[in-house]
Parts: structure tokens; C-alpha cells; sequence
């Protein structure tokens, strides 16, 4: 088996005069890009290689499993993770990893179309931190169309299985819970790239050890509409240093069957599995301003951009 080393890392707490959140009086911090080293979506993550484990969230301190009850031991050979969220003011775009280390890889349902009943990572994030249901069983209620108003519009969660499967690997929860009645992606392309890219890769075998990484570009939407009219209703969140945002990451992890369980164990973070329909139960994340010490180059390169910006406008 490939081992992946993950570092310890240095727990970053601060007091937050902020809406609720998980867990309480923590904010933990979103890394600054500048532009001119905004990661590449592509699975390799060598470009993430200055960020200091202090934005590190990982298996080891902060994902707990909350649905099964089997997490009175902490296993890393059998399930490690860790995951950075960083942000680039100019793009006004957010980015994020995962890396993880997965002791047996299950990636063969039946209908690669839906959303379960496989290994998978979650991505979930309310970009404006107005916090609220995501998604309430209520809603079930109301005609399907109603719903475009209602399901995942103040928050949104990015679903990825890779391997792809007949093309399959990359949704977003919506209605009744399908992955394809938003206008960014299908399930297996995505069609507004201006809006979301994701790269992955896999090494090992189906049924066996496995490492994976998730790349994730995403835009910080305020609301974020279905329907034929949902990009010229959707808008989205103007990012600036000292923003703070809510986000959080959940795995489906797919070993042994457990008696009328569908998987093995459910990793959250923050520890609540209601993470990926209630928004003010994610973490809070601050943006914090590009590290020159890390990126000397920037102040310059920033200030020539602004220069050349200036010009052309007048």
C-alpha cells in the first residue's frame, strides 16, 4: 500500500463577532493567490506547495465520522485527508483541494448518473455567509418547479466521484436530489468554465488502496438559480480581504458493508453530517490578504496591472 505522508497541523483559532457557525468562536482562514499564481485545475497539486499547513484542514484534527458511530479509533491507514481553500481577489474566483489517502477505492454503481452509493468527496459552500436550509425536506412538497427557487440557491454543494464513470464525475445537488438541472454541469461536462473548472486524479485500483486529489475552481455566488433564466438571476459575491465566508467538506467512504448502512463511514467537517443542507453549520473561513514573504513578486506585478488598467480606461 501507497502511504501519502499528511502533516500534523498547527490549529489556527480566532474570535468572530460573526453569524453561527461550526465549530463556535473558530475562524479558520482561506489563502491568497495572486494572480499570477493561481493554481492550474488539474489534479496536480504542486501549485498549492507554499501554503502553510496552518491553512491545512485535515482528517487528523478536524473530520470526525458522524453518521455510522465507528470512529472511536483514529485510522489513518484506513482514511487520511486535507484540504486548503484559497481565493484570488482580481479572478473574484475561490479555489480548493483535497488530497486523500483511501485504503479501499469503491467506484462502480450502476447508474453513474445519480449522486450516491459511491466513494465521493463534497465540496459545500455559502459564499455570502448568510447562512439558512440548503435544502429542507419541506420543499418536497412544492411543484418541482418551485423548487428552482428554493434548493441549494444561498449555498451549493459540489459533489465529485473520479474515476469518471461513463463520463460521469462532477455534480451540484439540486432538485430532488439530481446533479444536472443547474447550468453549470451535466454530470460529465462542464459548460461555463468562466464559472467552475475541476481537475482530479486517481493511483490505484478499483476494490484497493488509492490516492486522490480534487482541484476545485469555484465562483462565491450569492444566489445561485436553476431553470432556463438561473445564470441572468444568479449573483455573485463581490470577495475582498477580511470577507468571511462558510464552507465545509464531507466524504462517503465505501469499505466493509455495515448492516443496513449504505457505506462504511461519513467524514464532516465541521463534525455535524448536517453540513450539506444547513448553511450556518459550515466553518468559517476569512480571506486573508496575499503573504509577500511567500509571493515578492506580487506587490509589483499587482501594482503594474493597476497601472496598466488605469491607462487603458483613460
Amino acid at each position: 500500500m501507497r502511504v501519502k505522508a499528511l502533516l500534523t497541523l498547527g490549529v489556527f483559532i480566532g474570535v468572530s463577532a460573526a453569524s453561527a457557525h461550526e465549530p463556535p468562536g473558530v475562524v479558520n482562514f482561506a489563502f491568497a493567490f495572486p494572480t499570477n499564481a493561481i493554481p492550474t485545475m488539474d489534479g496536480d497539486l504542486s501549485d498549492w506547495d507554499m501554503v502553510p499547513e496552518a491553512y491545512w484542514i485535515t482528517r487528523e484534527d478536524h473530520l470526525e465520522e458522524t453518521v455510522i458511530g465507528n470512529d472511536t479509533e483514529l485510522r489513518l491507514d484506513d482514511f487520511n485527508a486535507r484540504h486548503v481553500i484559497a481565493w484570488n481577489e482580481q479572478t473574484n474566483r475561490m479555489y480548493t483541494f483535497a488530497d486523500v489517502v483511501d485504503d479501499y477505492l469503491k467506484r462502480d454503481k450502476e447508474d453513474p448518473s445519480g449522486v450516491d452509493w459511491d466513494d465521493g468527496y463534497d465540496f459545500i459552500v455559502d459564499a455570502d455567509h448568510s447562512g439558512g436550509d440548503l435544502w429542507n425536506s419541506d420543499w418536497h412538497a412544492e411543484e418541482h418547479d418551485d423548487q428552482i427557487d428554493l434548493v441549494f440557491v444561498n449555498g451549493q454543494n459540489y459533489r465529485m466521484y473520479t474515476p469518471p464513470l461513463d463520463g460521469y464525475h462532477i455534480f451540484m445537488l439540486g432538485r430532488g436530489f439530481v446533479g444536472n438541472d443547474n447550468f453549470l454541469t451535466d454530470g460529465r461536462t462542464i459548460s461555463m468554465p468562466q464559472y467552475l473548472e475541476f481537475g482530479w486524479s486517481v493511483e490505484g485500483e478499483n476494490y484497493g488502496p488509492n490516492t486522490r486529489t480534487y482541484e476545485l475552481m469555484f465562483t462565491p455566488w450569492e444566489n445561485m438559480y436553476r431553470g432556463e433564466d438561473g445564470e441572468a438571476r444568479s449573483t455573485i459575491v463581490d470577495l475582498e480581504v477580511g470577507r468571511i465566508i462558510h464552507a465545509g467538506m464531507e466524504y462517503k467512504d465505501f469499505d466493509v458493508p455495515v448492516e443496513d448502512e449504505r457505506y462504511s463511514a461519513a467524514y464532516d467537517w465541521p463534525p455535524t453530517h448536517d453540513i450539506w443542507r444547513i448553511a450556518q453549520v459550515l466553518g468559517d473561513f476569512e480571506l486573508l490578504d496575499v503573504d509577500t514573504d511567500l509571493f515578492p513578486s506580487a506587490v509589483e506585478s499587482d501594482t503594474w496591472g493597476r497601472i496598466k488598467s488605469d491607462f487603458l480606461i483613460e
